[in-house]
């Protein structure tokens, strides 16, 4: 009876432990995405504003300010996500992951 116990107990850490690096893999596959999508962003910021000159010259003021504010908007969803990043890494750095 003892023996089945302490079978129980050994059976419930071992779950406990795999579901927490299936966790740890999860916010880490997060992080790859997050990371990806920024680097995606940065590139569409990147055109935008290499766009900018051209529109000047045709004398396009909406789209100009149309795409400052996708810019805008770019640039936040960069932080946001760099954030996410931040937290996941540190999270991760205290249960000795990376």
């Amino acid at each position: 009876m003892v023996l089945l116990f302490f079978l129980l107990i050994v059976a419930i850490i071992i779950i406990y432990k795999l579901n927490d690096k299936v966790e740890d893999d999860k916010v880490i596959k997060s992080n790859y995405s997050w990371k990806e999508e920024i680097l995606s962003l940065k590139e569409s910021i990147q055109n935008l504003e290499s766009r900018e000159n051209e529109l000047l010259q045709k004398n396009m003021i909406d789209e100009i300010s149309r795409n400052k504010e996708k810019i805008k908007e770019y640039r936040n969803k960069i932080i946001k996500l760099d954030t996410y990043i931040y937290n996941n890494e540190k999270y991760l750095k205290e249960k000795g992951r990376i």
